[in-house]
């Protein structure tokens, strides 16, 4: 046996000790002892688990609307915030203010809840107290949404765009998803100086942007013009082509044809040419219905094959061949043009004048078929060796839309090489 004393605490020590009287008496005494301590320290141990399990159910319930954390217990910190989130959503300040208050007596030092309870007092018309609270949220530190926004607000009354667009800028780079980041673009370029401030924002390529250019479905008609002037002002390097297109898609809704030509030129790097990639240097043929709104759009149908050879470093020929029953429309353009008179010209090698004639071409605000015509002849051009045919339809362009379509249509049975599509006015 184990005697107590040899290198075994007898508090800690399940020992029977054996007089030099023979019987065994047991330890009662320090048995006694170690089991109180024992069960002391169990009971610690498992305090501090519910503790850390209600805690974390508290965190989860943040998270998870499925997970309800506990109330009404000191370390409710984590689900009074998200009781408050509730109240807030269902526009019941009074109790959001109840909860952000009692989240605040576990954790008096979280900017997020101390966020809240400025918001919750704002909405009650609170503005004295909203303030006070914002001004200590403030010293805390600049992730609390509540907290920014309020601060972005107090810049634009102080005059201050600048600051404001800063601090907007600071809050969506960590929170670009935020449902009032729509609000936040109308509120800070509402005035032509808070316009000028988020132009010099975007130039840094903030992640926001793609966000500035797809307007939402309701946005009214001056919040639209505002971000349209913004646009203006930032330089088109600091633009994306393809995140364009939420914006020109609403400035054609809005009938501003013009104004969404004039910026998807910018955001694309467009040349002043009257048609857009006449080489087809640019052109891909995989991207059916075209990802850039005055780009060119081929055909999405099955009996339309479309391949690209390069003629030099700065062109390529468009190989087209329709396999159907009936003529397609295989390549069009939406084109911007003043009224007046224009020349477009085109060409197409190696093909007789009966397949020529199977080329329609089309270009005002009638796409139709029956509005497309084959092209004239104008003469031959020496290339690689070999002779080239250059055609040419003469049109009037009047004021009868906004924009005009530019269409080719190709009749089954005939391979057709297309470059060099340009496009000159001749005449008012």
């Amino acid at each position: 046996m184990v005697q107590a004393g040899e290198g075994v605490e007898p508090e800690t020590a399940w020992d029977i000790a054996v007089p030099s009287g023979g019987a065994p008496v047991s330890n009662l005494a320090g048995g006694t002892r170690g089991l109180v301590l024992r069960v002391v320290l169990a009971v610690l141990l498992l305090g501090y688990a519910v503790v850390a399990v209600v805690s974390g159910v508290g965190r989860i319930s943040t998270l998870d609307s499925r997970v309800v954390g506990p109330m009404n217990w000191p370390y409710d910190t984590m689900a009074a915030r998200r009781a408050a989130d509730d109240a807030l959503a269902a526009k019941n300040p009074r109790l959001a203010e109840a909860m952000a208050a009692r989240a605040l007596l576990s954790d008096p030092v979280d900017p997020a809840v101390v966020g809240r309870l400025g918001w919750a007092r704002m909405m009650q018309g609170n503005v004295a107290g909203a303030d006070a609270a914002f001004r200590v949220s403030a010293t805390m530190g600049w992730r609390d949404p509540f907290t920014q926004v309020y601060w972005i607000g107090q810049s634009l009354q102080l005059g201050q765009p600048d600051m404001a667009a800063q601090r907007m800028d600071a809050l969506l780079r960590q929170s670009p998803g935020l449902d009032a980041r729509d609000h936040l673009f109308a509120a800070v370029g509402a005035t032509p100086q808070g316009r000028a401030a988020l132009a010099r924002q975007m130039t840094s390529h903030p992640g926001w942007t793609p966000a500035f250019l797809t307007p939402p479905a309701e946005i009214s008609a001056q919040d639209l013009a505002n971000r349209l002037d913004v646009i203006g002002q930032v330089p088109g390097q600091a633009l994306d082509c393809p995140a364009m297109a939420g914006m020109v898609n609403a400035l054609v809704a809005a009938s501003m044809v013009a104004q969404a030509e004039a910026i998807w030129r910018k955001a694309c790097g467009a040349s002043d040419a009257l048609i857009y990639d006449g080489r087809f240097a640019h052109f891909d043929v995989t991207a059916q219905g075209g990802t850039r709104a005055f780009d060119w759009q081929v055909a999405s149908r099955g009996d339309v094959s479309l391949s690209l050879t390069p003629l030099d470093a700065t062109s390529r020929e468009l190989e087209v061949r329709v396999s159907g029953a009936i003529s397609r429309p295989v390549l069009r353009q939406v084109l911007v043009l003043r009224p007046g008179r224009y020349r477009l010209t085109w060409t197409m090698p190696d093909l007789s004048v009966t397949q020529a004639a199977m080329v329609r071409v089309g270009l005002g605000c009638n796409l139709g078929r029956g509005a497309a015509e084959p092209g004239q002849l104008l003469g031959e051009q020496a290339r690689g060796g070999g002779a080239s045919s250059r055609y040419a339809r003469d049109v009037v362009v009047d004021g009868a839309c906004q924009a005009q379509g530019l269409i080719f249509w190709v009749e089954p049975g005939v391979d057709v090489r297309l470059s060099d599509v340009q496009l000159v006015r001749t005449g008012g």
